[in-house]
């Protein structure tokens, strides 16, 4: 192994030297053009001849050849559209002296029987096919709305599947294995091995506390909560020629322990009895950092990322839950949605039962792409995770019916989620005594009267949750309902990926999470008729910027199944989507258009709610207007997209569809006038498939949307380096001028700064020189003066 390593060492050296010299060579050569110039451009100037016989030399007839087909007229106006791309002045006006012109009547829309789909490649149809496009017109499958509000329930579910079958060849993969240790008892660990059987070569990397070391032979440490150090590894392993293109990522949370206690539930995840705010959320942060430090390395070749997690899914129901490894299940729904040649699945596995056998069936598993963005593990037996319509019949005869005049409590934030929804219904219909505790204040008329109180209360300190319970319970009585009141994603709780910013992920903890985690204990000697838990769609189906808020959407979901499962009331978790209210604050656009069709009036998700507690004890509802299996199709996408084969085609260019003709906008096209509108036009003309792309066109007239803005903007920010948001293609500047100009801005701004640190150094020198000058003699300034 010390001799491999000192040959790898060897030649990665000789490849940085390689490097080295070869931009040496061509800073000397771009100096040596640079003198070429200036000599020929100073001869020019000495000798006015010389630049006269170096203009190039045109010749054109002004007669057709009698064997040419177009009109004498075409071929004189072609010869003057010639002369004047090559510089001559043409008399434009005496050109049109004599023309006449008349009225022409056009039709009031142009019948130009134009295409501007964009053809599939055939190489690409089954993993369309898979993604819910048609492979007929290229086309996604279209989402339909279903009319009738009971066909909107769905429920998730596990089938148990045969394991995969290892194909009889397998092709050499390099496996990045991220573990918890180099322990061999290391799960990680133990699928390396096994992966080595199978003849891959492995890499391992392990936290650490350097941003990025080397631990041994082929293994490496990187801290997950610096993740510059990422990039380090990966320039690392491009150096040795093991770049990736599968990953395995083990690093989560430690699996908590049964309570060893008299008496004490099995089931019952220490993680909730202690509290989730002592979770250790580094491997979160670790997989949320992974896919920027990839992007430049991405144009080479796509990487498929497999997650495992330990018992984050309820399946058999005899697991002990840990509901924080849910998280990751966010973030894998996500990344392949942002960064389109990156795939992401995800393996549930629990430890104490996984035999040698299931070991060896994981692997081989692991070295097939995958089918399934979500399977488990229990035994020996393979689980495949899925959704199932609730039929009506199960929504007929209600379960838990809400009370009249029941005491219901509403906790969490109200304007902003499930509870401004909610609560007018609880106070007219039932008229119900409600009861709301959140951080801030409490907006009328669900505060005032005899029916309703409200106390302003941080949600996330248990000792303020007691107390505000207590006083609500002594003036209303026994609580009947509790319903659980998160915001929906706002500009708070949504971020890009790339941003690697930790303000959204705190966010969620705090208005989401750790309010849960306090909630589950107040809760703990109480007997309500149920809890019920405000989730999102995002859950489910994922959605641009929105992996963190997934992310805490999946430990609420986790939270109901382990709350479900152990007490002796319902937790049930809601998966919703947008509300029609909430459509006023966001910004306008495009998006909200695309939307608008799946939010829910407040009176829909009021009838979905009742017929979500008529189900009873199921821990998890999804509601969604559209149909659910065409959205999953639509949005979940497990293998990353292909890159393009031929020869003629820079590296790392995506797979791409024939360009199309520019098609007929409202603005006239204008070519690009500067390098910047010209590197800008190529990445829109590479994304949107269109041959021409002229600097006033609008994004979205050109047929863009939000997930090539995704893409749009981060080629953007790799090109340019600068920081783009989100909001400038989408609603600021939608077009490449637009775009050009925030790009200069923000350069302007980069350089005005190094330029006044630049300045306050030439200041400080200037004012020792003439210290220096003032100390001087007249004889010695005389004297310097008569040396110069």
């Amino acid at each position: 192994e010390g001799r491999r390593q000192k040959v790898e060492d060897e030649k990665a050296e000789g490849r940085r030297q390689k490097v080295e010299d070869e931009k040496a060579e061509g800073r000397r050569q771009k100096v040596e053009d640079e003198k070429a110039e200036g000599r020929r451009q100073k001869a020019e100037d000495e000798n006015p001849k010389s630049k006269i016989q170096s203009l190039k030399s045109v010749t054109l007839t002004t007669l057709r050849h009698p064997k040419e087909e177009h009109s004498d007229t075409f071929h004189v106006i072609r010869a003057l559209g010639q002369l004047w791309l090559e510089g001559v002045s043409v008399d434009w006006d005496g050109f049109y002296k004599d023309e006449r012109r008349s009225r022409v009547p056009l039709p009031t829309y142009p019948f130009e029987r134009q295409r501007y789909w964009i053809d599939p490649d055939e190489s690409l149809l089954v993993g369309l096919a898979a993604q819910g496009v048609s492979a007929v017109s290229g086309q996604q499958a279209e989402v339909k709305i279903q009319p009738d509000s009971a066909d909107w329930l769905y429920t998730p579910n596990w089938h148990r599947v045969s394991p995969q079958s290892l194909p009889a060849q397998v092709d050499r993969q390099i496996w990045l294995i991220a573990t918890n240790s180099t322990d061999n008892s290391d799960l990680g660990m133990q699928l390396g091995q096994q992966l080595q059987g199978l003849g891959h070569e492995v890499v391992t990397l392990v936290p650490g506390d350097q941003p990025f070391d080397q631990v041994e032979y082929r293994t490496f440490a990187v801290n997950p909560e610096m993740p510059d150090g990422y990039r380090e590894l990966f320039d690392d392993l491009e150096l040795r020629e093991l770049l990736p293109n599968r990953m395995l990522y083990l690093w989560t949370p430690p699996q908590p322990s049964p309570s060893k206690s008299k008496g004490a539930d099995p089931l019952v995840s220490p993680l909730i009895k202690g509290g989730l705010r002592g979770v250790d959320w580094v491997g979160f942060h670790g997989l949320r950092s992974l896919p920027q430090a990839l992007t430049p390395f991405l144009k080479q070749q796509p990487i498929q990322i497999t997650v495992i997690t330990q018992n984050a899914h309820d399946v058999t129901g005899s697991e002990l839950l840990n509901p924080s490894q849910a998280s990751l299940l966010g973030l894998c729904q996500v990344i392949p949605q942002e960064y389109p040649t990156v795939g992401c699945n995800c393996i549930d596995v629990d430890s104490d039962t996984l035999s040698s056998l299931t070991l060896q069936t994981l692997a081989q598993e692991l070295t097939q792409p995958p089918v399934d963005a979500l399977v488990a593990y229990r035994g020996r037996h393979r689980w495949r995770h899925g959704y199932s319509a609730i039929p009506v019949d199960d929504q007929s005869k209600p379960s838990i019916a809400l009370r009249h005049q029941g005491h219901y409590l509403i906790v969490g934030q109200m304007e902003q989620g499930l509870g401004a929804v909610i609560a007018p219904f609880l106070l007219e219909p039932l008229e119900a005594k409600l009861s709301i505790i959140q951080a801030g204040t409490i907006s009328p008329p669900t505060e005032g009267g005899p029916r309703g109180v409200g106390i302003e209360a941080d949600i996330t300190d248990l000792a303020q949750m007691e107390a505000a319970i207590a006083q609500v319970e002594a003036k209303h009585g026994e609580i009947h309902g509790v319903f659980y009141s998160t915001p929906m994603s706002n500009e708070q709780s949504m971020s890009l990926l790339q941003q690697r910013d930790t303000a959204p992920w705190e966010y969620s903890l705090k208005t989401k999470i750790h309010g849960l985690d306090v909630l589950t204990k107040v809760l703990a000697d109480r007997r309500p008729d149920f809890c019920l838990l405000q989730s999102s769609l995002s859950s489910v189906v994922g959605g641009l910027g929105l992996g963190t808020y997934s992310a805490a959407n999946h430990v609420i979901d986790a939270i109901a199944h382990t709350q479900s499962a152990t007490q002796s009331f319902p937790w049930i978790s809601v998966n919703l989507d947008g509300f029609h209210q909430m459509d006023a604050d966001n910004q306008g656009g495009r998006l909200d258009q695309q939307l608008a069709p799946f939010t829910l009036t407040a009176a829909e998700v009021w009838q979905s709610i009742q017929r979500v507690l008529a189900l009873g004890h199921t821990a998890q509802v999804v509601v969604s207007k559209g149909d659910l299996p065409a959205r999953l199709q639509r949005w979940i996408r497990v293998t990353p997209e292909g890159l393009v084969t031929t020869d003629t085609a820079p590296p790392g260019t995506l797979k791409k569809q024939n360009q199309h003709q520019r098609p007929q906008l409202s603005t006239a096209y204008v070519e690009p006038r500067t390098e910047m509108e010209g590197a800008i036009a190529k990445i829109w003309q590479e994304l949107l498939g269109i041959e021409q792309v002229g600097v006033e066109d609008s994004f979205f007239e050109l047929g863009g949307h939000s997930l090539l803005a995704i893409q749009a903007i981060a080629r953007l920010r790799e090109q340019f380096a600068v920081e783009l948001p989100m909001q400038s293609l989408l609603f600021e500047a939608p077009t490449i001028t637009g775009i050009a100009q925030l790009v200069d801005k923000q350069v302007a701004e980069m350089e005005g700064v190094s330029s006044e640190e630049e300045a306050g150094e030439d200041a400080e020198e200037m004012a020792a020189l003439l210290a220096e000058i003032k100390a001087l003699s007249p004889d010695e300034v005389a004297a310097e003066l008569g040396e110069e």
